[in-house]
Parts: C-alpha cells; sequence; structure tokens
C-alpha cells in the first residue's frame, strides 16, 4: 500500500484502489460508531479476540490493549 504522509490514510487507500482491478465504488466501506455504541462494541471485539494487542503486535499492541481494558471496562 501507498504510504505517502502528506495525504490521509483514505487518500492512501484509494490511490491504492485506482491501481487495482477492482474499481467498483462498493469494495469500500467507512462505518461511523456513535458514542453510545463504542463501549459495547469494544467488548463483542475483544470476544472475539480483536484487540490492540492482535492487532498491533509488540509493546505498543499490548500498551495500548491494556489502555483500552481501562478505559471501555472501567468506567469511571
Amino acid at each position: 500500500m501507498p504510504t505517502n504522509i502528506n495525504v490521509s490514510f483514505e487518500e492512501n487507500l484509494f490511490g491504492l484502489l485506482e491501481n487495482s482491478f477492482n474499481t467498483d465504488e462498493n469494495s469500500i466501506k467507512k462505518y461511523i460508531i456513535k458514542n453510545d455504541f463504542f463501549s459495547d462494541l469494544a467488548k463483542d471485539l475483544k470476544q472475539m479476540n480483536i484487540t490492540a494487542e492482535v492487532l498491533f503486535p509488540g509493546l505498543e499492541g499490548v500498551a495500548k490493549s491494556i489502555s483500552e481494558s481501562w478505559t471501555y471496562y472501567n468506567p469511571l
């Protein structure tokens, strides 16, 4: 995937798609999740073992996973 730090992730992604064989507009979907549902979604993803620790191997992923666990499962 092209990685131009001067443009957004979406622009990089669409730049990649311009060069691919699949140019269907429906090939990528973006979902915007309201804050009201985010905590429940985070819990569901964790139950499916989809966490920052799995998505980002290494120390950064572990730290994000711990931070997310504290934030989403222990509300103040």
